[in-house]
């Protein structure tokens, strides 16, 4: 930042007052030379401002007067209150502003007392910038991080008839994995079980499933069921439950089981309430910078699927028909 005084060869100590929001922002003291014509102030400083939203910077130019070896500068009270040499109002929306050095004329500041014998003609060059992040990059390390694992043991539909399956079951942050009981994760999973369209681990009705106190019930809602592969099955919807039945190996696991499920599913649902607030912000975002740009190509409102995952598979958090009853 340099401020020229044009009206004015008074030597000050200067400082610059820098507010953003409920932020401020103040220089070290920096004395004027005389300069031709009046005097000139340079201050080699950067300060760094955070927002998520439009926003008024707002700068204002304080003087303190120097005293020399005659005592009191001419024209100083000998009180040597400072003087607001001026002041200055910026706008800006959130858009990428390259960093280039602005010129201004400062206003009048309305503090100044009218009878100030301090002529001010201010003029500010300024180099400033302004870095538009998109979205954080999120976290997705809890997707995959491995919060239980043990034997699970599911009804599957086969067939002719129904049969029951051990697994190795590993419970992730968003989805339980059922690798083979033998070589457990040597190999790749053999199903997985999201946790996008499940409610809780429940127990079973003993009139449709009975195998003691370990049995349990996953109810899954019916979007959450792959259909497309229901072939000679495609009559079992008008009765479905939609429940996958199973049953651990001791009642001690049941209950580790069941608590363990009941904490992923809290968090999964955290996190996922999460990624779409950040999802909403980042299209009011663009909505706002389309807008700033007067940009209207086209008239049609942003998709709501704008800013999700691309590339996905649509079946990914599906449940295979053979689970589900």
């Amino acid at each position: 930042i340099q401020v020229t005084n044009k009206a004015s060869n008074k030597i000050f100590d200067v400082e610059w007052n820098l507010h953003i929001g409920n932020v401020d922002r103040t220089s070290q003291p920096a004395r004027s030379f005389k300069d031709n014509p009046g005097n000139t102030v340079t201050m080699n400083e950067v300060f760094m401002f955070d927002v998520n939203e439009p926003f008024q910077l707002d700068m204002s130019l304080t003087g303190h007067p120097v005293a020399t070896k005659f005592g009191t500068m001419a024209g100083f009270s000998n009180a040597q209150q400072a003087v607001h040499l001026g002041q200055l109002q910026l706008s800006f929306c959130l858009e990428t502003m390259d960093r280039s050095i602005r010129t201004y004329k400062l206003l009048p500041s309305s503090d100044n007392d009218d009878k100030s014998t301090t002529k001010s003609d201010c003029e500010v060059v300024i180099m400033m910038g302004l870095h538009v992040l998109e979205e954080p990059v999120e976290d997705r390390s809890w997707e995959t991080a491995a919060r239980y694992r043990g034997f699970l043991t599911f009804m599957t539909r086969g067939a002719r008839m129904s049969n029951w399956k051990r697994y190795w079951a590993v419970l992730e942050g968003r989805a339980i994995k059922l690798y083979d009981a033998e070589y457990q994760q040597k190999r790749d999973a053999l199903a997985i079980i999201p946790l996008t369209h499940l409610s809780g681990m429940h127990p079973p009705d003993p009139e449709k499933v009975d195998v003691g106190a370990n049995g349990f019930s996953l109810a899954i809602s019916p979007q959450g069921v792959d259909k497309s592969t229901s072939g000679e099955h495609s009559d079992v919807f008008a009765n479905m439950d939609y429940c996958l039945y199973g049953f651990t190996d001791s009642l001690q696991m049941h209950d580790e089981w069941t608590a363990h499920l009941q904490e992923s599913l809290e968090a999964f649902r955290a996190h996922m309430a999460q990624r779409l607030k950040a999802r909403q912000r980042r299209l009011s975002r663009r909505a706002f910078q389309s807008l700033s740009r007067h940009s209207f190509e086209s008239s049609a409102p942003p998709s709501p699927l704008d800013g999700c995952e691309e590339g996905g598979d649509p079946l990914a958090d599906l449940v295979e028909l053979k689970f589900v009853w």
